[in-house]
C-alpha cells in the first residue's frame, strides 16, 4: 500500500448499466455516459484505500475488468468486487482472480423464479448460482448481498435457509436497507420500522443455520428500531463521536437515548415513518454493545488471542492459548462478553495463532463466538495437533455436534477435550437465557 494510504474503504463505480433491472435499484442508468466509462482508471488511481470496492452498475460488462482488478491491486489495497455474477464464467473468474481479486459480493435478492421476478431478468438466478459456483473454483472469496425492499419482504426470511442448503461457500449474508431511490418509485421500498421486522427475521433465520449476517456498510436503519437492540448488536459497531452524519436527523426519542453520541440518527427521507416507532436505548450494556471503541480490524487483533497459565493439581503450570476463530454466535446471551458485531479474522491470522501455540506445545483452546459455525473447525484442530499441542479443546454450546458427522470429523481430527456451556436444567430456562429456541 502507498505510504499514507488510510484505513479505510473506497468504492469505485466501474459503470453505470447493468444487464438486470430491478425496480428498486438507484444506481443503473439506460446508457453510459461519455466519458465515464473511460475515467474508471483514475478514479481507481485517486482511491488511496485499504480496500477498493469495484462496483456499478454491473462491472462485468466490462471487457476489461481483469485490467481494473489488477490496477486496483497494484495500489496495494485488498480488492473487492460487488457484482449480480450472471455474467461470470469459469475463464472470467480465473482471470480475476490471476488479476487479484479477493472477494465477490453477488447481489442477490432472492431464490429461484423469486429472484428472477425482481430482477426482471428471466434465467438470470441460475446464471448466477453458475457464476459463484465459477467463483468459488477461482478460489474467490464469495458473500452474497441482498437488501430489504417491498418485493422480497416475504421471501428474505428464507434466503439464509436456501443459502445454506446450496452447497455454495457463503462467507456472508449482507444485508441492505435502502432508504432513497433517487427518482424511482417510492413503493418499491419499505418503511423503515416494517424493514426492521424483516431484517430481525432473517437475521434469526441465518442465526438458526449458522450463516453470519452483516449490515451492509451503507444500511441507514438505527438500531432502536429492532424490537431487542441487544440481541441484534452483531449487526452494528457505532463508534463514539459518530454522530454527525449526512442526510440523517434526531427524533425525540434521540434525546434520551444512550447512543445518541455515536448514532447518526435516522435518514431525513425516512423522518416521518420513524418518528413514533423510535424507542430510545437506556441500558448502559446495549450502548457498549453496539460500539466498536477503535477500527474493526484493531479490535479483531486485540481480541483474536488470549493467553493464561493454567495451574492443575499436582501438575506444572502449562500455557494455554485461546483463540477465537471466529465471533458470531447461534446464541445471544446477554452476559456474553463477546464482541459478536465483529467479522472472524482472516483465516492466516488464525492459524498463524493456533501454530505459534502448537509449537510451544502449549494447550490450545478454540473458541468464539461459536466455533463450530466457522467451516472449516475440523482442519483448525488438526492444525493444532499436528504443530505440536499438548492438548485442544473446544468451547462450545454444542447445538451443532448433534450431527455425528461432525463429531467424528472432530475426533479424527485430534479433539481432545470439549468444553460445553449449559446455563440451565431444563429447555424453558435454557432458551430463556440463550435466547435461542
Amino acid at each position: 500500500m502507498r505510504e499514507g494510504a488510510r484505513r479505510r474503504t473506497a468504492r469505485v463505480y466501474t459503470n453505470e448499466t447493468c444487464n438486470q433491472n430491478c425496480a428498486f435499484c438507484d444506481r443503473r442508468a439506460p446508457r453510459e455516459r461519455p466519458g465515464f466509462v473511460e475515467a474508471a482508471a483514475a478514479r481507481v488511481d485517486a482511491a488511496d484505500a485499504s480496500t477498493i470496492v469495484l462496483t456499478g452498475g454491473e462491472p462485468t460488462r466490462r471487457s476489461d475488468l481483469p485490467a481494473l482488478v489488477r490496477r486496483a491491486a497494484a495500489t496495494g489495497a485488498r480488492v473487492e468486487l460487488e457484482t449480480n455474477g450472471a455474467l461470470i464464467d469459469g475463464p472470467r473468474a480465473e482471470a480475476l482472480a490471476a488479476a487479484g481479486l479477493a472477494l465477490a459480493r453477488v447481489h442477490l435478492p432472492a431464490w429461484g423464479a423469486a429472484c428472477d421476478a425482481i430482477t426482471r431478468d428471466p434465467g438470470g438466478f441460475e446464471a448466477t448460482r453458475r457464476g459463484i459456483a465459477a467463483l468459488a473454483a477461482a478460489s474467490i472469496a464469495i458473500e452474497v448481498s441482498t437488501p430489504v425492499v417491498a418485493a422480497n419482504a416475504e421471501t428474505l426470511p428464507q434466503l439464509p435457509g436456501h443459502l445454506a442448503g446450496s452447497g455454495l461457500p457463503i462467507e456472508a449474508l449482507v444485508i441492505g436497507v435502502p432508504t432513497s431511490v433517487r427518482g424511482r418509485a417510492a413503493s418499491t421500498l419499505l418503511p423503515l420500522p416494517a424493514a426492521a421486522r424483516v431484517l430481525e427475521e432473517a437475521v434469526e433465520a441465518a442465526r438458526r443455520v449458522g450463516l453470519v449476517v452483516r449490515l451492509d456498510d451503507h444500511a441507514s436503519i438505527p438500531p432502536c428500531l429492532l424490537r431487542d437492540p441487544a440481541r441484534h448488536a452483531h449487526l452494528f459497531s457505532l463508534t463514539p463521536g459518530g454522530r454527525d452524519r449526512p442526510g440523517h436527523a434526531r427524533v425525540a426519542a434521540c434525546a434520551d437515548c444512550a447512543v445518541a453520541d455515536r448514532c447518526p440518527g435516522v435518514p431525513e427521507v425516512a423522518l416521518d415513518a420513524v418518528a413514533d416507532a423510535a424507542r430510545p436505548i437506556a441500558r448502559d450494556r446495549v450502548r457498549r454493545r453496539l460500539s466498536l471503541i477503535s477500527t474493526v480490524d484493531e479490535q479483531i487483533e486485540r481480541e483474536l488471542v488470549q493467553d493464561e497459565v493454567q495451574r492443575r493439581a499436582g501438575e506444572p503450570p502449562r500455557l494455554a492459548r485461546t483463540v477465537r476463530v471466529n465471533f458470531h454466535c447461534n446464541q445471544a446471551c446477554e452476559f456474553c462478553f463477546v464482541s459478536t458485531h465483529l467479522p472472524a479474522a482472516p483465516d492466516a491470522a488464525v492459524e498463524r495463532a493456533i501454530s505459534d501455540a502448537a509449537s510451544k506445545g502449549a494447550d490450545v483452546v478454540l473458541s468464539g463466538g461459536e466455533p463450530t459455525l466457522h467451516p472449516r473447525i475440523a482442519a483448525l484442530v488438526r492444525l493444532a495437533k499436528a504443530g505440536g499441542a499438548a492438548l485442544v479443546e473446544l468451547q462450545t454450546n454444542a447445538i451443532r455436534l448433534g450431527d455425528p458427522a461432525r463429531v467424528a470429523a472432530l475426533r479424527d481430527a485430534g479433539l481432545d477435550v470439549v468444553h460445553a456451556s449449559l446455563h440451565a436444567s431444563t429447555a424453558e430456562v435454557s432458551d430463556a437465557i440463550t435466547r435461542a429456541p
